[in-house]
């Protein structure tokens, strides 16, 4: 005798989170952000996608740890933008191998532009100018 499958409950439906990043990584992405340009909570919750409690728990952790943030408020709206006292200077070895890795880019470049690949080429150049704001 054949089974018949039972019927089955109708399963709720997950709504689909937004892919969150770790905790180090989404850290690091507030360093580089507050490093280049002064911003605010909300930026910075666009940013990582996370709340503003998560974003203000990060800066809190940041400054324990030892960055120092510097807070600035905007006069007639009172918003308050965040932004590292101190801007972040790699070692002059990472920038030694930063610069390195875009002499390789270059060659690589030269090498492939024959083969007329707008894409790759295009990537090339995004990578390149990526490279070239790490090393300053």
């Amino acid at each position: 005798m054949p089974k018949h499958p039972q019927p089955s409950m109708p399963q709720r439906r997950r709504k689909r989170r937004p892919h969150r990043d770790p905790q180090l990584v989404r850290q690091w992405k507030l360093l580089e952000r507050l490093n280049h340009a002064p911003s605010s909570v909300k930026e910075l919750m666009a940013v990582c996608r996370v709340s503003e409690k998560t974003v203000r728990r990060d800066l809190v952790v940041l400054e324990k740890v030892g960055f120092h943030l510097k807070e600035t408020v905007e006069k007639p709206v009172g918003r308050k933008y965040w932004q590292l006292n101190k801007p972040l200077q790699l070692p002059e070895t990472e920038r030694q191998q930063y610069r390195s890795v875009v002499r390789l880019l270059d060659a690589l470049a030269e090498k492939v532009a024959h083969l007329e690949d707008k894409r790759l080429m295009a990537d090339l150049q995004i990578i390149r100018r990526q490279l070239v704001k790490k090393c300053g």
